[in-house]
């Protein structure tokens, strides 16, 4: 967790035994929050990632519908910006990641990126650093275009 400019680790019950994988993509993760509280103009200016993100949420939404999940009237809460917070119990909790995760290949690099933009820059910077650029290149054109800009390594 990212918190007044610090990154706090912590074991989780998913991953018994840490590693140093575990820890290098989760503080990767977590400086990606960092850069994106320090430049968020730059990185959601020009909407471009945020046209990509809801194209995706608007197309997950058609494929958990063509699949027969219903959502009891919870569709609102995947284009509601204030409700983050219940979009990802629903998506943990009632949806559940492994099952999800069946619908978001080449569709978000993973289930919890659907939660917000914000986890879908995360993960986004975290393919970008750590991962397979081309996969992120074909899947999130947008965000692997403003990472390349922003970055430029």
């Amino acid at each position: 967790m990212l918190k007044d400019g610090a990154i706090y680790l912590s074991s989780y019950k998913e991953h018994p035994e840490v590693t140093e994988e575990i820890i290098v993509k989760d503080i990767v993760h977590e400086l990606a929050h960092l850069v994106e509280d320090n430049y968020q103009f730059e990185i959601y200016g020009d909407n471009s990632i945020e046209k990509e993100y809801v194209g995706k949420k608007k197309r997950l939404v058609e494929l958990l519908r063509a699949n027969g999940i219903s959502f009891h009237g919870m569709g609102n809460l995947f284009f509601s910006e204030d409700k983050v917070d219940e979009l990802d119990d629903f998506l943990f909790k009632e949806l559940e990641y492994d099952n999800l995760s069946s619908l978001t290949p080449g569709l978000f690099l993973s289930p919890y990126s659907v939660t917000s933009i914000r986890e879908y820059f995360a993960n986004g910077f975290e393919e970008y650093i750590n991962g397979d650029l081309y996969y992120l290149k074909e899947i999130s054109p947008a965000l692997y275009n403003k990472l390349e800009s922003f970055l430029e390594f």
